[in-house]
């Protein structure tokens, strides 16, 4: 499932998370990469739509989420397990990549 996240919704989003991986792609509009990064997330969303959702948060409508997580470039992917921050992943994210980490 891919959720749209921001500042507002955020941290409900991760409270109430009900599968045990969430992967967030912190993205912007003017970002190439990004979306690279974002066909990537629908095709993980599909491929392991019982273990992992995916919540996307543009950098530029929610400051205070990427403040929080000290985003400073995009694109950046966060995987959190059980509400827990265990990677980001910088720059062009693969499904290997995020599979690898989701197995540990």
């Amino acid at each position: 499932m891919i959720i749209q996240l921001n500042d507002t919704n955020f941290e409900e989003c991760l409270e109430n998370e009900s599968k045990q991986f969430l992967l967030i792609d912190f993205w912007t509009s003017r970002c190439e990469v990004c979306r690279y990064n974002a066909a990537v997330a629908d095709e993980l969303s599909k491929e392991l739509e019982n273990t992992l959702d995916i919540g996307k948060i543009n950098v530029a409508e929610s400051p205070y989420t990427v403040a929080r997580f000290q985003i400073k470039v995009v694109p950046c992917m966060a995987l959190f397990h059980k509400n827990k921050l265990i990677q980001e992943f910088y720059g062009i994210v693969s499904k290997a990549d995020v599979k690898e980490a989701i197995r540990g």
